[in-house]
């Protein structure tokens, strides 16, 4: 487990937080992102007032990116509020985060494990790796846009396959990762927008609002 010093950075997008976690260590960075798979997980740990013997609570997240050495990417959505407190309090503490360094009870990650898989329980990339271009459909809604993107990042580098997003949401307006969604060329989006708000199905940008059109026209 590594400690997680500061909150580098956070965006709210509606019920969505995308969340910037900093290290001190750039070999303990490596640690985290080392062996990671799109699609793989870290878990958020801190100790716990609530639980027997102060034990520590966690809390599971996509790792959205491999950025800046040093930094974490989340994207965080609401915990369920029907889960007993203790379920939930690790991600109630990350999401309450201010930016700056994390004061109080130290907070903790651990390296990215396991990842997008078939049916076969074969690492899905490795599989795209071996086989012939293929269309890949990656479909998402809420905080699993975190785990598509770092795949799709992935699959553009390899430049092999043809990939297909379907991302649900309520509300276009609160897109996290707007601006890169818009400049991704080489992904058909299809944004499924879930409000009947008419604003919440408008974007201003021409890619993101042919990505709503497509939406609309599939729920027919």
């Amino acid at each position: 487990w590594i400690r997680v010093e500061r909150v580098v950075g956070k965006e709210v997008h509606g019920d969505l937080q995308r969340i910037v976690l900093g290290v001190e260590e750039a070999d303990a960075w490596r640690k985290i992102v080392g062996s990671h798979r799109p699609g793989g997980v870290v878990r958020v740990q801190t100790r716990s007032a609530s639980t027997w013997g102060a034990r520590p609570v966690e809390q599971p997240y996509a790792l959205a990116a491999v950025g800046e050495v040093g930094e974490i990417e989340l994207l965080s959505s609401p915990p369920d509020a029907r889960y007993h407190a203790t379920v939930t309090e690790a991600a109630r503490r990350v999401r309450a985060l201010p930016v700056g360094p994390v004061v109080g009870e130290p907070l903790f990650i651990n390296p990215s494990i396991a990842g997008f898989f078939n049916r076969e329980y074969a690492y899905l990339m490795d599989v795209l790796a071996e086989g012939p271009p293929r269309d890949v459909l990656i479909v998402a809604t809420g905080a699993g846009l975190a785990g598509a993107r770092s795949a799709i990042d992935a699959l553009l580098r390899e430049g092999k396959h043809r990939v297909h997003l379907y991302y649900g949401l309520r509300d276009a307006r609160d897109l996290p990762y707007r601006d890169e969604l818009a400049a991704w060329g080489d992904v058909r989006l299809t944004l499924l927008v879930s409000s009947r708000t008419p604003a919440a199905a408008k974007a201003r940008e021409p890619e993101l609002a042919a990505a709503i059109a497509r939406g609309r026209a599939l729920a027919r």
